[in-house]
């Protein structure tokens, strides 16, 4: 033993080290950080060494960090998943509960002799289980997945029965298992749960509505909501865990899941409270319970035997009911089957009835079974959470759909108003794609006039408060700073510089004093169409939003670009975990409702059916609230008549207080995304060809490609070439030529591999010809290159052609089977500068210039 260090600045000095020091030495044998938090506290605690004592400070903060684990579980479930699976979570809950408590009862009563009391309380030991190694699975992205989210509500079923049976138990052995006793435990749990599901959602949002973005405030009330109601949870008949658990489900609406204040939680749990917790479970493990006899083995074998076996059998009996995976079952089993705070709380119980004569068996064998128990269960739940966690995660990803094709979601916030800067930044957070780790664009534009130099500095100003706000969630910042002399023009070219897919506006919902649609600025934006433009009056935080009214006009279900806007909308109210209600005409409801539903993600969904479009007023009249977000779909117009386009500036002046979204969807990029891919089969391709000239080469591909039975004309036309309108680089060695040829009966591609490269200019070494004919839309080639273009900008595209080792590779590289969805093209790609129709002659010695200019003699 070593002395035992009393110094609180030399111990929280240690602590420090030790978690920041665990992870590491853990990370070398490839073991979870926690399970060295847990080693160390054993190591070190007053079991060993000696050198911590286990005192009140670190009951304390441990107290607190299992507190904040099961609030943090309750926090970062995804209530829309939740209510769909909630059966799942139900079926669990009592599988995990019956199972440990049946087995474990008829273990103890028969196999260890217990009486019946006494054998109920020990398996209720077994039922429960602590979320210790749920940190695991959220570091794994899976806190939202269906099997965590199920373990989780689980937990709240088996946790709150184990301690009920506790709590009966300890009444009957005191003799106070009377009617009264049933009516006060019925009856304050109701009352308990009633206060904190209806007062706690409505405290907050008058807080938050108050506070505005004070992010210790708003912290503040979260650590003191949440240590109210599990300190009152006694009250109600209930373990403290379990009211942190129900806080964490009543503020689960108000805490955006990527928010600040989201990640101001976390860190603090992760940081502080969750290590301290870990290291005074390891404090209780004394490995010296292992030479207590042959009865102390017994015990501790039974019982850690048996936690193991029902556990176990509870996770792997939910994959004929739920549908999970082995993967899936393993890691619920290590979710579940860590003992802690629970079995704590009923072996100390069953101890004290035990030494007041009222218990019987419940010595200092069940005490020290229990911490062998709780040794091994600790030990192994994280190991296994992050073994088939991974697992999990790696299926996960493997079988999300992704759009190699479509470009990645960017952002741009242009901010002019320091005031609500950090509202439309919780907004872009809201409705960015986190997997895809794309910064937030952040741009200040400035009007090129005399006063230049002071309104960019004002602006470098405002993008460092902006850039500090997003940081603090933990989100990635580009900013960005322009001079124009006209503001949206400097937006617009903003867009094309970065790809940009979504733009997010300030509005302030007023008429515009210029002859504008809605104003200087927005309008040249929303007319550029290439990306998907949010205009957002934000009055108050969009925490508080209880739900979000999405209203779609009439005759708009057929556009292209409404699946952008849907999608937009759906990501955020997924993650504000709010139900969405969609207006539409009655005639359109039930397709808006599939087309909407069709669109990812998930997302709770209500439908409210309109009379007639000019209802919509009186509709939004009868059924706002100031916690509302409404989101108009827009429809561009610069005819300052069309009823379309004023929508938007009506309802904002209806509604001045409520928080007011408009989403035009990319028009232009939505067209070009829906550009049927020219038909390519493998009879098609054409592989290895000789170096050749151009002029050669487009013959020999044609007259080899095309059947006769498909030609309307089966003579090839003399000179060949004659039929060629432009030629083009679209990617580095690949040449594209338009060609009209009415011998076609729909568009059609030809793609020849020349390996030694096309002559006189060896740079070619693929020729693809793009057919079409009279019939044909004009705009069509335009339209394919374009496509082309965005299918070789992909990442190794050009090297998998040309080393193409069969035709079916390239027709799986460039073709695209009838009917299947594709993603937008990339925006703002400039696709040709030539009308369709005229021709150039192609001969040998022909040039070629780079992406976007035609070839000439």
């Amino acid at each position: 033993m070593l002395p035992t260090i009393h110094d609180p600045v030399i111990i929280f000095a240690i602590v420090t080290l030790l978690i920041l020091g665990m992870p590491f030495a853990m990370s070398l044998i490839k073991m979870p950080g926690m399970v060295g938090l847990l080693l160390a506290g054993a190591l070190l605690g007053p079991n060993a060494l000696g050198l911590l004592e286990r005192d009140s400070s670190f009951i304390l903060l441990g107290k607190v960090g299992l507190i904040y684990i099961m609030f943090t579980a309750a926090l970062e479930v995804d209530l829309g998943v939740f209510k769909r699976y909630r059966v799942h979570a139900g079926v669990f809950g009592v599988l995990t509960f019956l199972l440990p408590q049946v087995i474990g009862s008829l273990v103890a009563r028969y196999l260890l002799g217990f009486d019946w009391p006494a054998a109920i309380l020990l398996a209720s030991l077994f039922a429960s289980h602590t979320l210790l190694a749920y940190p695991v699975a959220s570091r794994l992205g899976l806190a939202k997945s269906q099997a965590v989210t199920t373990t989780v509500g689980g937990t709240m079923v088996t946790d709150t029965a184990a301690l009920l049976v506790l709590a009966v138990v300890a009444g009957m052995a005191q003799g106070e298992l009377t009617e009264a006793f049933w009516w006060r435990l019925g009856v304050s749990l109701a009352i308990y749960v009633t206060v904190i599901f209806f007062g706690v959602p409505r405290a907050g949002r008058w807080l938050f509505k108050r506070v505005g973005d004070d992010g210790a405030a708003q912290f503040v009330f979260v650590l003191a909501t949440v240590f109210t109601c599990a300190g009152l949870a006694h009250a109600a008949g209930v373990e403290d865990i379990v009211g942190a658990f129900l806080a964490g489900l009543a503020l689960n609406r108000l805490i955006p899941h990527n928010s600040t204040l989201m990640n101001r939680i976390v860190f603090t749990g992760e940081a502080i409270f969750v290590p301290f917790f870990l290291l005074s479970v390891g404090m209780l493990l004394d490995v010296r319970v292992l030479f207590g006899g042959f009865q102390t083995w017994l015990v501790a074998a039974c019982m850690v035997g048996t936690v193991m076996l029902t556990k176990w059998l509870a996770a792997h009996a939910t994959r004929p009911f739920l549908k999970f995976s082995s993967d899936e079952a393993q890691m619920i089993f290590g979710l579940s089957v860590a003992q802690a705070a629970a079995t704590l709380a009923a072996v100390m119980v069953g101890h004290r009835l035990w030494e007041e004569g009222k218990l019987g068996f419940f010595d200092h064998t069940v005490v020290n079974g229990s911490i062998l128990m709780i040794l091994v269960t600790c030990t192994i739940a994280p190991v296994l959470v992050d073994r088939y966690g991974r697992r999990v995660a790696e299926a996960q990803a493997a079988h999300r759909e992704v759009d190699l094709g479509a470009p990645p979601q960017r952002i741009l916030l242009p901010l002019r108003d320091e005031g609500v800067a950090k509202s439309l930044i919780d907004l872009a957070i809201l409705l960015r794609d986190g997997v895809q780790e794309q910064p937030l664009y952040v741009a200040h534009a400035t009007r090129d006039d005399d006063e230049v130099a002071t309104s960019v500095a004002r602006g470098e100003a405002m993008l460092a408060h902006a850039t500090e706000h997003a940081l603090a969630a933990e989100v990635p910042v580009h900013p960005l700073s322009r001079v124009d002399a006209q503001l949206g023009a400097a937006l617009v070219r903003a867009r094309k510089e970065l790809r940009i897919t979504h733009t997010v506006l300030g509005w302030d919902g007023e008429p515009p004093t210029h002859d504008r649609a809605l104003g200087n600025v927005i309008d040249p934006v929303l007319a550029d169409g290439h990306a998907t433009v949010l205009l957002a009056r934000l009055t108050h935080q969009l925490g508080t939003t209880t739900r979000i009214t999405f209203a779609l006009p009439p005759g708009r279900l057929d556009d292209l670009e409404l699946r952008e806007v849907i999608g937009s909308v759906k990501r955020i109210a997924a993650q504000l975990g709010a139900p969405l209600t969609l207006l539409a005409e009655r005639e359109e409801i039930d397709r808006a409702r599939k087309r909407v539903a069709a669109t990812k993600p998930a997302c709770e969904l209500e439908l409210h059916a309109l009379e007639s479009w000019a209802s919509l007023n009186q509709a939004l009249v009868d059924r706002m609230t100031e916690h509302d977000l409404v989101v108009l779909y827009g429809v561009y117009s610069d005819d300052l008549d069309s009823s379309l386009a004023r929508i938007p500036l009506a309802v904002a002046s209806r509604f001045p207080d409520v928080n007011l979204i408009v989403m035009y969807g990319p028009t232009i990029a939505a067209k070009l995304a829906a550009t049927p891919t020219p038909w390519l089969t493998t009879k098609r391709v054409q592989l290895g060809l000789a170096a050749s000239e151009l002029s050669t080469v487009i013959y020999a591909l044609v007259d080899g490609s095309i059947p006769l039975d498909e030609r309307t004309d089966p003579t090839l036309p003399i000179p060949i070439a004659a039929l060629v309108d432009s030629v083009r680089t679209v990617a580095p060695g690949v040449l594209v030529l338009n060609a009209w040829w009415n011998a076609v009966r729909r568009p059609t591609m030809i793609v020849g591999v020349l390996p030694e490269g096309l002559t006189p200019d060896a740079g070619a070494t693929a020729v693809i010809v793009l057919f079409s004919g009279d019939a044909h839309e004009p705009t069509a080639q335009l339209d394919a290159i374009a496509e082309l273009t965005r299918k070789l900008a992909v990442a190794g595209a050009v090297d998998r052609l040309l080393s193409a080792s069969g035709p079916q590779e390239v027709v799986e590289l460039l073709g695209r089977p009838s009917g299947q969805p594709r993603g937008p093209v990339v925006p703002g790609i400039v696709v040709s500068d030539r009308p369709a129709g005229s021709s150039v002659g192609i001969a040998p010695g022909v040039s070629h210039g780079g992406p976007g200019e035609d070839a000439r003699l």
